[in-house]
């Protein structure tokens, strides 16, 4: 299967830029596997979930560019 199982992932914050202003150093964390805009009508009304224009890194784009 091409896909990595499990998407639930958690951890600690290590570090953050300066620009960071919702986390902090040692702060616990959970990654959304959804990628979203922020820009659509359900992004806008809190409802990511619905986005018009999401991504779901490794499903809807390859894995190794997921994150750019």
């Amino acid at each position: 299967m091409p896909y990595t199982i499990g998407h639930e992932n958690a951890g600690w914050v290590h570090a953050v830029g300066s620009a960071v202003t919702n986390v902090s150093e040692g702060d616990k964390v959970i990654v959304h596997p959804l990628v979203t805009r922020g820009l659509c009508r359900a992004c806008r009304a809190g409802d990511d979930v619905h986005c018009e224009n999401n991504l779901f890194p490794a499903m809807t784009r390859p894995a190794a560019t997921a994150s750019t």
